[in-house]
């Protein structure tokens, strides 16, 4: 007999994963979905999906996915904490003709306090926490009233 070199069958049920399960992940997780979101979806446990990142070899390309959705937030927090311009189309009704008038206007997005804080908390949280460390000396010294 030859050698097979196929994996050994361990026995239970097959794996449910294929391509189309495997693109399906990608997209869940490019568009910022956690793995156990993605795991309810395609309709597996949570233990069952980890064992597919290892099995099927997806989990770096997984992380890189979640990667790309995660600096897409950031981007957009921090032009929201700085404020930002974008150019829009208005379509107004012309009583006069009767018609739709499309006209293109800028439209402004003052900075954001909220924004700025958060971004200031996490990427400075040294100067811009709110707990404030307080040093007690020894407690046996203090007088009480």
């Amino acid at each position: 007999m030859e050698p097979d070199d196929s994996p050994k069958n361990k026995g239970g049920r097959p794996t449910k994963f294929n391509e189309t399960i495997r693109d399906k992940i990608m997209a869940m997780a490019g568009a910022g979905k956690t793995d156990v979101e993605i795991s309810k979806a395609v309709g597996v446990s949570r233990s069952t999906f980890s064992l597919w990142k290892n099995a099927h070899k997806i989990s770096d390309t997984l992380k890189d996915a979640k990667n790309i959705a995660d600096e897409l937030v950031e981007a957009s927090l921090f032009r929201r904490a700085i404020g930002y311009e974008h150019k829009e189309v208005k379509v107004f009704y012309d009583s006069k003709s009767g018609e739709c008038v499309e006209h293109e206007v800028v439209k402004h997005y003052a900075p954001d306090p909220t924004s700025m804080i958060f971004w200031l908390k996490n990427r400075k949280p040294q100067e811009w926490r709110d707990k404030v460390d307080i040093a007690v000396e020894d407690i046996d010294e203090m007088e009480f009233d």
